[in-house]
C-alpha cells in the first residue's frame, strides 16, 4: 500500500527527523554545558594508603544554589590513575542545591608499585561533551607507601659497620673475617626507608612516610661455625638466636639505623665456614603491632607471626603480620702464607746505605699492603713508616727510625706482615728479619816452627792462632 503526504506535512516531517537525531539538540530536556562548570574537583584526602589498599575519593561539581544543570543533565568526569591501568569513567549524581553533583571513585593501587606519588587528575564531561580547560581537569596526588623490600620506591639492607672487625668483599658483598680472629663485628640496618625522598615534603604538606617501624636482629639463621659465638657477650651454643624487637619511632622520615650486638667468632672457626644474620622490618604496611597508637607499640592485636624473642630481651606476643627480611654473611677465610726472612749478615763498618731487611715468597706478588714493626705486633710492636713506601717487600737498614750503628757488632730485628688483597683482607702472620754486624776479623798468626817439607809431601800440619 503506498502513502502520499502532502507537500507541507513532508517537509515538517523531514525537519522533525533532522532535529532528533542532531547532535546539537536538546536530549530529554538536557541543556547543561562546559561552560555551566564551577567547583569542579576532587575533595583532597590525606589518609594512608599502602599497595594494595583500595582507595576512595569524592568528585564534585556545581555545589551552588545558581548551577543552571538540572537533574535531566548527564554529569560525568573521567579519571586518570596514573598507574598504567584503564581510565574510569563515572557518573555523578544530584544530591541538593548544597552539595551539588558528586560521585564516589575507587581504586586499588599496585603492591609494589614504582612510585610513592601518583598523579591522578579527574575531567569533567557534560552531556556527552569532554570538557577542556584547567578548571575542569582537576589533578589529585595518591601518596601510596609499601613494605621496606620493594626496590623502587626504598632499599631494605643490612651490611658492615666498618669500624668494627672484618671487612665487607666487594666482590661477594660478605663481611670476611680473618680465621683466628675473635675482634668484635657489629653489622647495620643500612635500609633506605620508602617513601621518604625530600620531594615528597611540599610545604605545607609533608607527604613522607613518617610512620611507625620495627626490626628485629636474628643472629645464626643458617650457620657451620666451629665452636660457639659470642652474641653481646653471650656465649650462643644453639640457633637461631633472636634479638629483641625494637620500635624505632614514627613522626621522622629519617630515624637512627640500629646496628646488631657485638658479634665474636671463636678462634676455632675454620677457613670457608660463615654465620648469616637475618634482618625483619615491619612498617606501617605490614606493622608489627596494627594499632600503635594506642600508647603501646608492642601490643598486636590478633597477631599471627611469631618473633620468638630470647628470654633476656623480654617477652614480645605474635606481631600483627610478618616481616620482610634481608639476610647478610660473615665469612671466614684464610690468612695470606707466611712469608719468608731474608735476614742479611755484614760486616763492621759496612755502608748501611747498600743493606736492606727484606722478605720474598708467600703470596707477596699480590699484596696491597706490607707492614713493618719495630717488634712482634702481636706483642705490642709499633708499626714502622717504611721510606720506601706501605707496599715494599724491602726495608732499608739506615732508615733513621731504626738507628742502626754500622761499627758496633751486634744484631736489630724488625718484624714484616703483609696483606693480598682483593677478595682478602687478612694481615698474615708477622715473621722476623734480623740484620747481623759482625766483628772484624783478627790476622792469624803461625804459633809452630815450619818443618822442613819435602817435594812432593802432603798432608803437611800447621797451628794458626
Amino acid at each position: 500500500m503506498l502513502i502520499f503526504l502532502k507537500r507541507d506535512y513532508f517537509f515538517g516531517f523531514i525537519i522533525s527527523v533532522l532535529l532528533f537525531f542532531s547532535p546539537m539538540a536538546a536530549v530529554f530536556g538536557q541543556t547543561g554545558t562546559c561552560a555551566d562548570a564551577t567547583d569542579f574537583g576532587v575533595i583532597n584526602n590525606t589518609s594512608l594508603n599502602c599497595g594494595g589498599d583500595n582507595i576512595t575519593r569524592t568528585v564534585t561539581a556545581n555545589n551552588t544554589s545558581a548551577s543552571p544543570w538540572t537533574a535531566s543533565d548527564n554529569i560525568q568526569a573521567t579519571i586518570f590513575w596514573d598507574d598504567g591501568s584503564p581510565n574510569d569513567v563515572v557518573t555523578l549524581t544530584f544530591l541538593n542545591a548544597a552539595i551539588g553533583w558528586t560521585a564516589t571513585i575507587n581504586h586499588t593501587y599496585p603492591d609494589n608499585g614504582s612510585t610513592c606519588e601518583y598523579n591522578a587528575r579527574a575531567q569533567l564531561i557534560v552531556n556527552g561533551v569532554t570538557c577542556t580547560g584547567s578548571d575542569v581537569n582537576d589533578p589529585f596526588d595518591v601518596i601510596v607507601y609499601d613494605e621496606l623490600d620493594n626496590p623502587f620506591i626504598g632499599n631494605h639492607d643490612i651490611n658492615h659497620v666498618p669500624t668494627t672487625a672484618g671487612a665487607e668483599n666487594p666482590s661477594t658483598l660478605e663481611v670476611d673475617i680473618c680465621e683466628g680472629d675473635t675482634d668484635r663485628i657489629r653489622l647495620r640496618d643500612n635500609s633506605t626507608y620508602n617513601c621518604t625522598m625530600p620531594i615528597l615534603n611540599n610545604p605545607p604538606t609533608d607527604s613522607r612516610n613518617k610512620e611507625d617501624r620495627w626490626i628485629q636482629f636474628v643472629y645464626g639463621t643458617n650457620e657451620t661455625i666451629t665452636g660457639d659465638v659470642t652474641i653481646g657477650g653471650v656465649v650462643v651454643s644453639t640457633f637461631p638466636y633472636f634479638g629483641e624487637v625494637i620500635h624505632i619511632g614514627d613522626n621522622t622520615a629519617n630515624p637512627l639505623n640500629d646496628e646488631t650486638l657485638n658479634i665474636e667468632m671463636p678462634a676455632t672457626a675454620l677457613a670457608g665456614e660463615f654465620f648469616e644474620v637475618t634482618l625483619r622490618s615491619w612498617n606501617i604496611c605490614n606493622p608489627y603491632d596494627n594499632n600503635p597508637d594506642d600508647g603501646d607499640k608492642y601490643d598486636p592485636v590478633g597477631g599471627v607471626f611469631d618473633p620468638t624473642v630470647e628470654p633476656i630481651f623480654g617477652s614480645f606476643p605474635l606481631a600483627s603480620e610478618a616481616p620482610v627480611t634481608t639476610t647478610q654473611n660473615i665469612r671466614i677465610i684464610n690468612k695470606p702464607p707466611l712469608a719468608n726472612a731474608n735476614s742479611p749478615v755484614i760486616c763492621l763498618n759496612t755502608d748501611l746505605s747498600t743493606v736492606e731487611f727484606q722478605i720474598t715468597g708467600g703470596n707477596l706478588s699480590q699484596s696491597t699492603e706490607i707492614r713493618w714493626y719495630n717488634a712482634d705486633p702481636n706483642a705490642g710492636g709499633v708499626l714502622l713508616n717504611n721510606p720506601y713506601g706501605n707496599n715494599s717487600n724491602a726495608y732499608p737498614a739506615n732508615a733513621g727510625n731504626l738507628g742502626i750503628n754500622n761499627s758496633v757488632p751486634g744484631s736489630t730485628s724488625i718484624w714484616a706482615t703483609y696483606i693480598q688483597g682483593a677478595s682478602n683482607d687478612c694481615e698474615s702472620d708477622p715473621v722476623e728479619v734480623t740484620l747481623t754486624i759482625r766483628d772484624d776479623l783478627a790476622d792469624p798468626t803461625i804459633t809452630t816452627s815450619t818443618p822442613l817439607v819435602c817435594d812432593g809431601e802432603t798432608n803437611v800440619a800447621y797451628q794458626i792462632a
